[in-house]
C-alpha cells in the first residue's frame, strides 16, 4: 500500500511538470491510455476477454466516469496550484466516503465518527480559505475533484465483491480512454523534449500500477487498516513539491492538512473498533 502511494504521488508530481507545457487533455490522455494499453499488455495474455467482463457493467462504466472526471479537474488544479495544497484538498476523500456512505450504501456512523469528519471538512476550509481570486478557485476544483474520487471509492466498494482486481484496473481507464482519444487531435503538440516523451509514457505505467496496488491492497485488508497509508502520500506530496517546485505550504495550511489527517486517522480508528464489536 505504501508504495502505491507514493506511485500516485510521484504521478500527480510528473503530471504537473507536464501540464507546465502541454495542455491538460493531452496529459489526462496519456494517463488513462498508457493505463489502458499497460493492463491489456499484461493481463490479456493471462485470463484472455475475460478480463472485459464485469458483472455490473453500468456500475463500472460510471466508476470509470467518475475516475476520469476527478483525474481532469486535480490535473487543473495541479496547474493552478501547489501540489502539497491540491493534494491535501484531495485527502478529504476519506471523510466524505464516511459522510456519504450512510445515504449511499445504508451504512451506519456515530456521532463521534461525524464529528471527525466535521473536523477533517474544517481542515478543508483551512486549506480552501474561500475569496473571490483564482487560488480559491483552483482550491474549489480540487474539492470538487476530491468528490469525484468519493464516488468512485464508494462504486469501489459494490463493486469489489463481484468484479476481479484486474477487471477493475482495466475499467478505471476505459472511458478516460476513449473520451480523450476522440478529443485530443485538437489539442496534441508534439513533447518538447525527449525528457517528456519519456514523462508521458510513464504516466500511463505509474497510472496503472498504482490502481492495481490500491485495489490489492483494499481486498487483502480491512479499510481502517488501509486508509491510513494514504497520508503516505501527503508528505511524499509535499516533499516533491518543495523539492520539484519549490512549494511549501504556510501555517495556515499545515494547520488545515494536521486536522485533515488527525480526521482521517481517527475515523479509521473508529471503524477498527466498529468492526471488532461487530466480529
Amino acid at each position: 500500500m505504501v508504495v502505491g502511494v507514493i506511485f500516485v504521488a510521484s504521478m500527480n508530481a510528473l503530471a504537473k511538470w507536464l501540464l507546465q507545457d502541454h495542455h491538460v487533455v493531452q496529459v489526462v490522455w496519456a494517463r488513462f491510455t498508457g493505463h489502458f494499453i499497460v493492463v491489456c499488455l499484461i493481463f490479456l495474455p493471462r485470463v484472455g476477454f475475460v478480463l472485459f467482463r464485469s458483472a455490473r457493467p453500468s456500475l463500472a462504466f460510471l466508476r470509470s466516469g467518475s475516475m476520469f472526471a476527478s483525474n481532469v479537474m486535480i490535473f487543473i488544479a495541479f496547474s493552478l496550484m501547489p501540489l502539497g495544497n491540491a493534494t491535501a484538498i484531495a485527502m478529504t476523500t476519506p471523510i466524505l466516503v464516511v459522510l456519504l456512505a450512510v445515504p449511499w450504501l445504508g451504512e451506519k456512523i456515530g456521532f463521534r465518527s461525524v464529528a471527525g469528519a466535521i473536523a477533517g471538512l474544517a481542515g478543508a476550509l483551512l486549506i480552501i480559505r474561500p475569496d473571490l481570486g483564482a487560488a480559491s478557485f483552483a482550491n474549489l476544483i480540487a474539492l470538487g475533484a476530491a468528490l469525484l474520487y468519493t464516488v468512485y471509492q464508494l462504486l469501489n466498494r459494490q463493486l469489489a465483491e463481484f468484479d476481479s482486481p484486474q477487471t477493475l484496473v482495466l475499467y478505471t481507464s476505459v472511458v478516460g480512454a476513449v473520451v480523450t482519444s476522440a478529443v485530443v487531435p485538437l489539442y496534441f503538440q508534439l513533447p518538447v523534449s525527449p525528457l517528456h516523451m519519456a514523462g508521458f509514457l510513464l504516466l500511463g505505467v505509474m497510472g496503472a500500477l498504482c490502481q492495481f496496488l490500491v485495489i490489492k491492497a483494499y481486498q487483502n485488508a480491512p479499510a481502517s487498516v488501509v486508509a491510513p497509508f494514504h497520508y503516505v502520500e501527503l508528505i511524499a506530496a509535499v516533499a516533491l513539491g518543495f523539492a520539484i517546485f519549490g512549494d511549501f505550504p504556510d501555517t495556515v495550511t499545515w494547520a488545515g492538512i494536521a486536522l485533515i489527517v488527525c480526521a482521517g486517522l481517527y475515523l479509521a480508528y473508529r471503524e477498527r473498533i466498529r468492526l471488532k464489536r461487530r466480529s
